[in-house]
């Protein structure tokens, strides 16, 4: 599977494809040396969605790569984006809460299934 093509590629609306487009294009520009805010602000944000939905995914995105897989420190991050540590650190927070939901929910649906 091409890593450009993800799976669930058929069933995306043009809406959603935009999104992720803009989502892309943050990370894209901080990659390439833009401050995360002004890569943020230089994306065309879909109609049905605002700039902070895409930052915040985005950011929680570049966190994800950057910070849980790559192993960069929140310290090199705030340096890396221009943003706060306070900032970072929140959306790592959410990210960590979000994480704990879903596995909860996964533990209470794999044992209904069980009859528990």
């Amino acid at each position: 599977m091409d890593e450009k093509e993800p799976w669930y590629d058929e069933n995306r609306s043009e809406s959603i494809r935009q999104y992720e487009q803009a989502v892309t294009d943050v990370k894209a520009a901080v990659a390439g040396g833009t401050a995360f805010e002004a890569a943020v602000a230089a994306v065309e944000v879909p109609e049905g969605t605002t700039s902070e939905a895409i930052a915040d995914d985005a950011l929680k995105v570049i966190l994800a790569e950057e910070h849980f897989a790559g192993g960069k420190s929140i310290d090199e991050l705030t340096t890396t984006l221009g943003l706060p540590a306070e900032r970072l650190n929140k959306a790592r927070a959410e990210m960590l809460k979000d994480v704990e939901q879903a596995a909860l929910e996964q533990h209470r649906r794999e044992a209904e299934q069980q009859g528990q």
